[in-house]
C-alpha cells in the first residue's frame, strides 16, 4: 500500500477511526467545471493506495453525484464559495470520502 499523508494542524480532515489515514484533501471553488478534475484525482489516489480496487466505477459515480450536490445545492453554484473533500482508506475497511460545503444542511426527517 502507498504511503499515506497525515493531516496537518490546519486540516479539517480528521477521522475518529484510527486505522483510516488521509490519502488526500482538496479545497476547490464551487464550480461544476472542477468536478471531473476532483473525481479523477480521487480515483487516482484510491488506486495508488490499493483501496477498493474493483469499485472504481461505483466510487466515481458516487463522488461525482456528491460533488455536484455540494456545488449546486450547498454552495448555490457560487464559485466564490469553497467545497472541501477528504479521502481516506483502510485496506480492510475500504474508503471514506467526506465532502463539506457551505450550505445550511437539511433535516432528512
Amino acid at each position: 500500500m502507498a504511503k499515506r499523508k497525515k493531516p496537518d494542524s490546519t486540516s479539517e480532515c480528521t477521522f475518529r477511526e484510527k486505522d483510516l489515514q488521509l490519502l488526500f484533501e482538496a479545497v476547490f471553488p464551487a464550480d461544476v467545471a472542477e468536478i471531473e478534475k476532483i473525481v479523477s484525482r480521487v480515483i487516482r489516489e484510491i488506486a495508488r493506495a490499493g483501496c477498493a480496487p474493483r469499485k472504481k466505477d461505483h466510487i466515481s459515480l458516487a463522488v461525482r453525484e456528491a460533488l455536484a450536490n455540494a456545488v449546486v445545492h450547498g454552495a448555490r453554484s457560487d464559485a466564490e464559495k469553497k467545497i472541501q473533500i477528504c479521502v481516506a482508506c483502510d485496506e480492510e475497511k475500504g474508503v471514506l470520502i467526506l465532502i463539506k460545503d457551505p450550505g445550511k444542511g437539511f433535516d432528512p426527517a
